[in-house]
Parts: C-alpha cells; sequence; structure tokens
C-alpha cells in the first residue's frame, strides 16, 4: 500500500516540484494550497495528487485540516511544511503588519502543522519530518529582519521537535537554503552565485 504524505505549501514556489516528485515516487500524496487558490488552477498545476485547501497560519483551520485528511483514510508518514515567504526589511524600518505577517506565515503554519501531523505521523509508527528555514536563520544579514527572526525559530522548533520525536521513530530535518530558482524568483544568476558563496553544509547542533 502506498505511504501517506502531506506536503503543506504545495502550490509555492518549491511545492509543486516536491508534490510531484511524490507522486512520482508512490507515494499517495495530499498536497495543501492557500484557500486564495482557485481549485481548477491547482488540478493543473500538479496532477495525480489529492488536493486540500486551509489557512495553515490559523490554529482552527489547521485542525479542521487534518481533521478532514483524517477522513480520507491512513495515517500520513511524511509531512513536508514548504509554507513561508519573505518581505525585505531592517529591523528599525519594519512595520508591525509586516513582522507579524512573516510570523505567521513562516513560523505559525509550520508551528500548527508540526503540532497535528506529528500527532498522526506518530500513531503511524514513525515517519519523518521535513521543515524549511532559510540561511539568514544563522546569518542573519542586513535587510531581512522580520525574515530571518521568523526563520530562526523554525530552525529551533525543528530542533526540539527532532529531540522530542526521536523515541517515537519520527525524524525530524529542517533544510536552510538560500535563494531558490523558482518561478516566483524567476530565472537569474543569483542562486549560483549564492550557491558558490554558501556551499551545503550541516547546522551547528
Amino acid at each position: 500500500m502506498a505511504e501517506l504524505t502531506v506536503v503543506c505549501g504545495a502550490s509555492g514556489g518549491l511545492g509543486p516540484a516536491v508534490a510531484t516528485l511524490l507522486a512520482q515516487r508512490g507515494d499517495r500524496v495530499i498536497a495543501v494550497a492557500s484557500p486564495r487558490e482557485k481549485r481548477e488552477d491547482l488540478e493543473q498545476l500538479v496532477s495525480g495528487v489529492t488536493w486540500e485547501q486551509a489557512d495553515l497560519t490559523d490554529r482552527e483551520n489547521t485542525e479542521q485540516l487534518w481533521r478532514r485528511i483524517d477522513l480520507l483514510g491512513g495515517l500520513p508518514r511524511w509531512l513536508v511544511n514548504l509554507t513561508g515567504g519573505y518581505r525585505a526589511s531592517r529591523a528599525l524600518e519594519t512595520s508591525g503588519d509586516d513582522y507579524r505577517f512573516l510570523l505567521r506565515l513562516n513560523l505559525d503554519s509550520c508551528w500548527w502543522s508540526c503540532r497535528e501531523g506529528a500527532q498522526r505521523v506518530v500513531s503511524s509508527g514513525g515517519g519523518g519530518i521535513v521543515n524549511i528555514s532559510a540561511r539568514q536563520a544563522l546569518e542573519g544579514g542586513v535587510g531581512s529582519a522580520a525574515y530571518a527572526v521568523s526563520k530562526a525559530v523554525v530552525l529551533r522548533l525543528s530542533q526540539v521537535l527532532a529531540a522530542e520525536l526521536k523515541p517515537d521513530k519520527v525524524r525530524v530535518n529542517v533544510l536552510l537554503p538560500t535563494v531558490i530558482d523558482t518561478p516566483p524568483t524567476g530565472p537569474s544568476g543569483v542562486p549560483k552565485r549564492c550557491a558558490t558563496r554558501s556551499p551545503p553544509r550541516r547546522c551547528p547542533r
């Protein structure tokens, strides 16, 4: 029987490629997108998956989503959290709205998805969770204050979950990319330059 994988943020920059790859390897994929997306657009974006929609920054919406997933049958073994976004800002110039927006989009979505998803992955007998942080979580940098803070907390949340869920045979990994050449980013020389300057490495434990 195909393993159940839930991909949150499946309509964003990374989402379609991840959902497609998992479906191609034989997983039964539930792809979660924003409620702002049109269902017909989602069906064209990635086929062969089950689309669900929810505001993952909201606790109640996220809980309702996972109850709907429960009704679809089976327990997920894998959860991939890709929901997130970026707004450039210096610390002293960041508006309250931008600060709260990035915390909700990057941290709250990951927190509520992990909270609900991890319970199911544990009940399935073990599996894995993958979260997306960012290199700025380690290195900071000028012009990405609220973004860097929100992603730093995602990093720490992932490390805490890795320790807490290890006895339950759930592996938690967190990726810290720089710029990724996704459709919203657009093709450019930036990703190659960033990759050259910041080679892949493990983050400190």
